[in-house]
C-alpha cells in the first residue's frame, strides 16, 4: 500500500538546524511506536535508490532498525511482532538475493547484513518464541546465504570495519539458530557452511574472535547427524577445492597455529580457536586433493610445532588448560592418523616420493601426547599411543622401509634421541604426581621402551647423555627452567651431582622421582 506524504513525514529522520544529524531518541521513539511504517519507509527508500549510490537516508533507516534489534533489550514482542508481519525479513532477503545488491556501497550491504546477524537473536531473546515465524526465516535463509557466496569475491571490499566482520557474525547467528530451533546444524543446503569458511579464511580480524565464523562448521562433527562420506567430499570440493582454494585454507590454519602464541592471542589461548580450526580441518584434510596438499605444504609440522610449544608453555600450568591441550591433541591425532594412513599406502605402491613427514615430528607428536597422558586427562588414548610407537618402531627396523625412504627412517632416530629419556622421566613423573593407572603407566613405559630400542638406542647410554645436556636446565620438570636455560646459576644435588636445581623448593618437588637415580636421601 502507497504512503501518504503524511505518513511518510512520521518516519523521516529528524535533522538540526545545521543540515542532517539525526536525533536516536526521537526516530527510536517513532519506529517504537509504529514500526510497521519503518519497515514501508525502507521498501520505498530502496525501490528509489540511485544505483551504486550513497543512499544515506535509506543506510539510516537501516541502520536504526538494527539498533533496535541488536539493542541490549530486545524489542519488545509488540514491535517484534509488527516488524516480521511488515514483512522485514522479506525486505533483508529481497535486497541480497537481488541482482547488483553486492555492488552497492558497503554502507548499504552492511546495514541490510547486520539487521540480518540480529534476527536469530530476536527469535530466541522474545518472551513467547513464534515458530511459526522461525520456520519461515529458516526456510528463506538458504537463498540469503547462497547470495553471499556467490558473490564472495566482493565481501572482502564490503567488509570494512577493523574491528568485526558482519558476515562473520551474521554467519554465526544464523547457525546458532539452526541448532536451536531444529536441533540440527545447519547443512550443505543452507550455503552457512561455505560462508563460515570463507569468512574464517578471509575475513578474520586481527582483535576479533575468529572461531566465531566456524560455528558454522558445526554440521562436519553433528553426531546426533553424521556427515556420510560422499557429502563431505562433495562440499570440500564445492566450497574448498572450486571455491576458496586448498593452498589458501591450508596457509589460513597454519596461520592460526602460529598466531596463538602472539602476546595479544595469549589470554585465549586455549579457549577454542584452534580447537575449532583442528576439528573443522581434520575434516576436510580427507579429500584426497587435500591429504596431497598437506604433503606438499608439511601441515603435520605445524601442527605439531604448535603441540609441542602449547605442552611445554607457562601458560599451561592448571587443570582446565590441561584439558583444553589434551583435547587439541585428540584433535591433532586424526591428522596423525591420516599420515600414518598416507605412509601406508605410499609404501604399499612402492612410491614414497610425495611423502614429506619427518621422522622428528612423528616422535615429538607421540611425546607430547604422552606427556599429557603423564600429568593426568580425562580420556585415555594411552593405547592408541603405544601402538603407534610399535608400528613406527617396525618400520624403522624394516630393511625395504630403510630403502624406500630413508630420510624418514633416519629423522625418526633422530626424534627418539630427542625425545625418548624425557618422556620416560615424564611417565616416571606422572605414575605418582597425578595417581597415573598402573596399567596405562606400564603400557606407555614399554612401548617408549621397546620404540627405542628399535631405534637401535641404549638406555643406559641415552640417560648419560640426557644427563649431561641438563646440565643447564632445572631438573624439576614443573618449574619454567626445565624447558629453557636458566638465566641463574643452579645448584648440584649433593647426593648424586648430576642433578640441577633452582633451589629447595624444586629439589624437593622433583625428590620422590629422583631417589630412584641418587643414592643419598634429601637431608
Amino acid at each position: 500500500m502507497a504512503l501518504t506524504d503524511k505518513s511518510k513525514a512520521t518516519f523521516d529522520f529528524h535533522e538540526d538546524e545545521e543540515g542532517g544529524q539525526l536525533r536516536d531518541s526521537e526516530s527510536l521513539a517513532q519506529l517504537q511506536k509504529n514500526p510497521s511504517t519503518a519497515v514501508q519507509r525502507i521498501r520505498e527508500l530502496y525501490a528509489a535508490r540511485v544505483p551504486g549510490g550513497l543512499n544515506e537516508n535509506l543506510c539510516k533507516h537501516l541502520h536504526l532498525i538494527a539498533q533496535v534489534l541488536d539493542s541490549s533489550e530486545s524489542p519488545s514482542t509488540a514491535i517484534w511482532q509488527a516488524l516480521m508481519k511488515e514483512g522485514l525479513f522479506d525486505v533483508y532477503r529481497d535486497m541480497m538475493v537481488a541482482p547488483g545488491f553486492f555492488e552497492e556501497k558497503s554502507e548499504l550491504v552492511i546495514a541490510v547484513v547486520n539487521g540480518l546477524a540480529s534476527l536469530p537473536q530476536c527469535c530466541s531473546d522474545t518472551e513467547d518464541v513464534d515458530f511459526e515465524t522461525v520456520r519461515y526465516l529458516l526456510l528463506g535463509c538458504p537463498a540469503i546465504f547462497e547470495a553471499i557466496w556467490k558473490n564472495r569475491d566482493r565481501l572482502k571490499e564490503l567488509d570494512t570495519s577493523p574491528f568485526e566482520s558482519a558476515f562473520e557474525w551474521c554467519v554465526f547467528h544464523w547457525a546458532d539458530m539452526y541448532q536451536t530451533f531444529r536441533n540440527h546444524t545447519a547443512g550443505m543446503e543452507t550455503y552457512i557452511p561455505h560462508v563460515s569458511l570463507y569468512t574464517w579464511v578471509h575475513l578474520h580480524k586481527p582483535n576479533g574472535a575468529s572461531d566465531m565464523a566456524l560455528a558454522g562448521m558445526r554440521f562436519l562433527s553433528d553426531r546426533r547427524h553424521p556427515l556420510p562420506e560422499h557429502t563431505l567430499e562433495r562440499f570440500t570440493q564445492v566450497a574448498v577445492i572450486d571455491g576458496i582454494g586448498g593452498d589458501i585454507l591450508l596457509a589460513r590454519f597454519e596461520d592460526v597455529l602460529h598466531e596463538a602464541f602472539e602476546p595479544i592471542n595469549l589470554e585465549s589461548l586455549g579457549s577454542g580457536d584452534v580447537l575449532e580450526a583442528l576439528g573443522v580441518m581434520s575434516q576436510l584434510v580427507k579429500h584426497p586433493r587435500m591429504r596431497a596438499l598437506v604433503q606438499k605444504r608439511e601441515t603435520f609440522r605445524h601442527i605439531v610445532a604448535y603441540m609441542d610449544k602449547y605442552v611445554h608453555s607457562s601458560e599451561m600450568p592448571g587443570a582446565r588448560q590441561r584439558e583444553s591441550a589434551w583435547t587439541e591433541w585428540e584433535m591433532a591425532l586424526f591428522h596423525f592418523e591420516l599420515i600414518t594412513e598416507d605412509l601406508k599406502k605410499a609404501f604399499a605402491s612402492k612410491n614414497m616420493s610425495h611423502v614429506t613427514v619427518r621422522g622428528e615430528d612423528i616422535a615429538t607428536f607421540l611425546a607430547r601426547g604422552t606427556e599429557l597422558v603423564s600429568r593426568g586427562v580425562p580420556r585415555d588414548k594411552s593405547r592408541q599411543i603405544a601402538a603407534a610407537l610399535h608400528l613406527y618402531g617396525i618400520w624403522a627396523k624394516s630393511p625395504e622401509w630403510r630403502r624406500l625412504c630413508p630420510s624418514l627412517t633416519e629423522s625418526l632416530v633422530r626424534g627418539a634421541q630427542n625425545e625418548w629419556i624425557p618422556t620416560l622421566k615424564a611417565l616416571d613423573t606422572g605414575a605418582y604426581r597425578q595417581g597415573m593407572p598402573e596399567r596405562v603407566y606400564k603400557d606407555l613405559t614399554n612401548a617408549w621402551r621397546s620404540f627405542g630400542t628399535a631405534m637401535g638406542l641404549n638406555e643406559s647410554k641415552e640417560r648419560k647423555r640426557y644427563a649431561n645436556e641438563r646440565q643447564k636446565f632445572c631438573s624439576y620438570s614443573p618449574c619454567q627452567w626445565s624447558k629453557k636455560e636458566s638465566d641463574m646459576p643452579l645448584l648440584s644435588c649433593k647426593g648424586c651431582g648430576e642433578a640441577r636445581y633452582c633451589g629447595k623448593e624444586c629439589q624437593r618437588g622433583d625428590w620422590k622421582v629422583h631417589k630412584k637415580t641418587c643414592g643419598d636421601r634429601l637431608k
